[in-house]
């Protein structure tokens, strides 16, 4: 009785991350929409007022009391248009900031879905139930591919950026020292902010790594089990996901040699402020 409770709790749990991944499609559905017609909009209007700048260009050209008068009411005209722009634009960076943030829930539902079915296929490989691994099997190749388009939607690793190196010159007073302090401080929280970055995407590359995995696991005990209809599952399957597990780990290292590198300064810049206010301490008591 304790065992068909569990099952129907996993079921009923299985079931609400479904109509999740659905509920949050649709959502997205919508709100990509919207922003294809926001930004429409926003190319027409930006169209409008190119066309605008023109016919004022022309009137400030002219003279004449009628062209004046024309020339204000289109001066009028440019000003509510770029209004209407500036709402325009504010409205797609709300919509794109929502979208992104559904992009993540998506990808987070996505990965939970898709362990969940590599379980259900250890269930009916025990049932000896090819033909549900098979369908199980396609279903976590599509959910694979909707998960890297979403990743690849959230992902944005900046790229290196130069460091202002900041020291004390021997002419500092103490107000001196205090800004560059600041500065330093102002450094160390755009560094924590990277790094956080760059353990968010090692997290995610590593999560990916493991689906892979198991879907290399998945293909080569089918294999074993039914060696009739091996070629069902291609051994180039097994290498494609080889390979992109490598190419992955490259991209992971890469991740991590630029995280230490940033770690180390991110220490530093701490010791440095430090010590600048410090020393603009001492020499405010001096």
């Amino acid at each position: 009785m304790r065992c068909l409770f569990i099952l129907a709790l996993i079921f009923i749990s299985n079931s609400i991350l479904i109509d999740d991944l659905n509920t949050l499609r649709a959502l997205i559905n919508k709100h990509r929409e919207k922003s294809i017609k926001i930004n429409q909009q926003i190319e027409k209007t930006n169209a409008k007022l190119d066309k605008l700048s023109e016919e004022i260009h022309r009137l400030k050209e002219g003279d004449g009391l009628f062209k004046r008068y024309r020339l204000e009411q289109k001066l009028k005209e440019n000003q509510q248009i770029a209004q209407k722009l500036s709402d325009l634009e504010k409205q797609k960076h709300n919509i794109d900031k929502q979208l992104h943030k559904e992009y993540a829930q998506m990808a987070s539902l996505l990965e939970e879905y898709i362990k969940y079915l590599l379980e259900q296929t250890e269930e009916a490989r025990i049932n000896n139930e090819m033909d549900k691994v098979k369908n199980i099997y396609w279903e976590i190749v599509q959910r694979e591919q909707e998960l890297e388009y979403y990743h690849k939607q959230t992902t944005n690793t900046p790229p290196p950026r130069e460091w202002i190196e900041i020291e004390i010159s021997p002419e500092d007073v103490s107000e001196d020292i205090l800004e560059k302090a600041d500065i330093l401080k102002d450094q160390e929280e755009a560094l924590q902010k990277l790094i956080n970055i760059l353990n968010q995407r090692i997290g995610e590359l590593q999560r990916e790594q493991e689906l892979k995995q198991g879907m290399i696991d998945l293909i080569e005990d089918i294999k074993r089990f039914q060696s009739d209809e091996t070629e069902f599952f291609e051994t180039t399957r097994i290498e494609d996901l080889e390979e992109q597990i490598e190419l992955l780990q490259n991209e992971i290292e890469q991740l991590k040699t630029r995280r230490t590198i940033l770690e180390e300064r991110l220490k530093n810049i701490i010791e440095k402020y430090k010590e600048f206010y410090k020393l603009a301490e001492q020499l405010e008591k001096s």
